[in-house]
C-alpha cells in the first residue's frame, strides 16, 4: 500500500515537471522559430528538433544585417575579412574589450535589426 502511495506521488510529481518543461520548451521553440502560417501541424518535439536549424538561420540574418549597417557607414570596408573570425593580430584583451565597447550599441541596434531577412 505504501508502494502504491509513493509510485502515485512521484507520477505525480514527474507529471508536474513535464508539464512545466512543456511550458519552458513552447517558449523557446517560439522565439526561435514561431508558427507558420500554412505550414501543417507540428508536435513540439518536431518543432524542437527543427530549432537549430531555425537558430542557424537567424544568427545569418542577423549578421548580414549588422554588416550591411558597418557597410554604409564605412563603403570602402571590405567586409570579406570578418568571414574569417577575429584578425589573427587581435589579442584577447583588445577583443575583449571590443565586446564591452560593443554591448550597449547592440540594445540600440536590437530595436531595428530583425530576425527576418529584409
Amino acid at each position: 500500500m505504501v508502494a502504491c502511495e509513493d509510485h502515485a506521488q512521484t507520477m505525480g510529481r514527474l507529471r508536474g515537471e513535464l508539464q512545466e518543461l512543456t511550458v519552458a520548451a513552447e517558449d523557446l521553440v517560439n522565439a526561435i522559430a514561431p508558427v507558420e502560417e500554412g505550414v501543417g501541424p507540428q508536435s513540439l518535439v518536431e518543432r524542437l528538433k527543427a530549432a537549430p536549424s531555425k537558430d542557424a538561420g537567424l544568427c545569418k540574418a542577423v549578421c548580414k544585417q549588422v554588416l550591411a549597417v558597418v557597410k554604409s557607414y564605412y563603403p570602402r570596408a571590405d567586409l570579406a575579412a570578418a568571414g574569417d573570425g577575429v584578425a589573427r593580430n587581435c589579442t584577447e584583451e583588445a577583443y575583449a574589450q571590443y565586446l564591452e565597447e560593443a554591448e550597449p550599441i547592440t540594445s540600440k541596434m536590437s530595436e531595428f535589426v530583425s530576425p527576418e531577412e529584409p
